[in-house]
C-alpha cells in the first residue's frame, strides 16, 4: 500500500514534501502531514490512578511520597495482575491513538507483560519491570530469574526489555548494584527515577561508577550535570510542575519525554507542547526531536516504518490537539481513519475512566 504524505516531519527536524511511504496492505492514500516516526513515551506509569492532593507544591518526591493522601490503596491494586492488565492496555490503546509509537512501561511487569502479548494493534513496547526492594515490586534474588525469563519471552514477540530502578532511595544498595550489573551483562536499557527534587546523582555513582554505557534518569531536576554523567534525561514537565512546582531548567539535557502518568495527564504531544512554553521557542525544533526519535535512541530502538499520519497541516498538527487519522507501527496500519480495532480515541478515554473510577472503589484506601 503506498500512503502519500503532503508533509513528512523526519526525525522532528527534516520536512519532506509529498513523500511517498510504503505500508503493509493493498490501494493507495493520501494525508496532509506526517511524523516519522510517531511520539515516544519513554516512562509510563500504567497502574498509576490518583496521586493525591494536588492543591500544595511538595519539595520532592521523598516528601509527596511520605505524605501524600491516597484515595486509592496502591498495593492491592497493582497485585490484582488482571485489573492491572487492563489499565496497561488502556493506556497502550490510548497512547497510539494519540499518535505515539513507542511506550516504555513501568510498574506491574507481570500486568505489562500480559497486555503487550496480548494486543495485536498496539505501539511498539519497551518493558522496564520496576526493582523496588518491598511489597509486589522485584526485589532480591529474583530479579535475575524474573529478567532472563522476560528477556525469552520478549525475544521471540519482538518487545524490548530493560530494568527500571525505583530510585536510590527506595531500592536497597545491593538490589541496585545487581540490576546494574544484569544490565551490563545482557546491554539492558537500565532507567531509574534520579533527582527528583534531590540530589542523587553523586550517590548514584557512589554505588555503580561512572556509567561505562549511557543510563536513562527520569526527572533529573537538580541539574547536576547528567549528560557529562553519561545519564540521558526522560523529561517529565507536566507531572514536575504538578507535584514540584518547578522541572528541568537545561532543555539541552532532555534526551527523551514521558508522560508519568498517562491516565491522568497529557500525551506527549503535550509534554513537548509544554516544555516549548517552558524552555523557550528557539528549543522547539531539538525538543520535538526528543519528543519523537528520542525514545527511540535511548532505548535503542530503530525508528523505521513507524509514523503518526493527519489529515490536518503540520503546523495545526504540532500546536493543536490533532490525533492521527493514521498510525503505522513497523510497516503495519494499526490506527484506520481514527478507530483502534473500531474504537475511537473518545471510546478509549471513556474506558480509561470508568477503569480509574472502578480502582479507586475497588481498592480505596484505609
Amino acid at each position: 500500500m503506498e500512503i502519500e504524505v503532503g508533509e513528512l516531519l523526519v526525525a522532528g527536524r527534516r520536512i519532506i514534501e509529498n513523500a511517498k511511504i510504503e505500508v503493509k496492505g493493498r490501494g493507495s492514500l493520501y494525508v496532509e502531514s506526517g511524523i516519522a516516526p510517531g511520539f515516544s513515551d519513554s516512562h509510563a506509569h500504567p497502574h498509576v490512578v490518583d496521586v493525591g492532593t494536588t492543591s500544595r507544591r511538595w519539595r520532592n518526591s521523598l516528601e509527596w511520597l511520605r505524605n501524600r493522601k491516597l484515595r486509592v490503596d496502591e498495593v492491592a491494586l497493582r497485585m490484582d495482575v488482571e485489573f492491572s492488565r487492563k489499565l496497561a492496555e488502556v493506556v497502550l490503546a490510548k497512547s497510539v491513538l494519540e499518535g505515539t509509537t513507542l511506550v516504555a512501561l513501568v510498574g506491574n511487569y507481570r500486568a505489562n507483560v500480559k497486555a503487550a502479548f496480548s494486543m495485536t494493534h498496539r505501539p511498539r513496547v519497551v518493558l522496564t519491570p520496576t526493582i523496588l526492594s518491598n511489597g509486589c515490586w522485584l526485589h532480591g534474588s529474583e530479579i535475575e530469574r524474573s529478567i532472563t525469563t522476560l528477556l525469552a519471552a520478549g525475544a521471540a514477540w519482538g518487545i524490548k526489555v530493560g530494568v527500571f530502578v525505583h530510585s536510590v532511595h527506595f531500592v536497597d544498595p545491593e538490589d541496585l548494584r545487581r540490576t546494574y550489573s544484569l544490565a551490563k551483562r545482557y546491554s539492558l536499557p537500565f532507567a531509574m527515577h534520579l533527582s527528583e527534587g534531590t540530589k542523587d546523582l553523586g550517590k548514584l555513582l557512589a554505588m555503580i561508577g561512572k556509567p561505562e554505557r549511557p543510563l536513562v534518569g527520569v526527572h533529573c531536576m537538580e541539574n547536576e550535570g547528567y549528560s557529562s554523567a553519561n545519564i540521558r534525561v526522560v523529561h517529565c514537565p507536566e507531572s514536575n510542575l504538578t507535584l514540584y512546582g518547578k522541572t528541568l531548567k537545561k532543555a539541552e539535557e532532555v534526551k527523551a519525554f514521558g508522560t508519568d502518568w498517562p491516565l491522568l495527564l497529557g500525551s506527549v504531544k503535550h509534554q513537548y507542547q509544554l516544555a516549548v512554553k517552558i524552555h523557550g521557542k528557539q528549543y522547539r525544533a531539538m525538543l520535538l526531536e526528543r519528543a519523537t526519535l528520542g525514545g527511540y535512541e535511548i532505548f535503542g530502538l530503530k525508528p523505521a516504518r513507524d509514523y503518526a499520519l493527519f489529515d490536518a497541516k503540520l503546523t495545526r498538527v504540532l500546536n493543536d490537539g490533532v490525533n492521527p487519522s493514521y498510525v503505522v507501527v513497523d510497516s503495519e496500519v494499526i490506527v484506520e481513519e481514527g478507530k483502534l480495532n473500531g474504537y475511537s480515541y473518545d471510546d478509549v478515554l471513556k474506558i480509561a475512566r470508568k477503569l480509574v473510577k472502578e480502582a479507586i472503589e475497588r481498592y480505596p484506601q484505609g
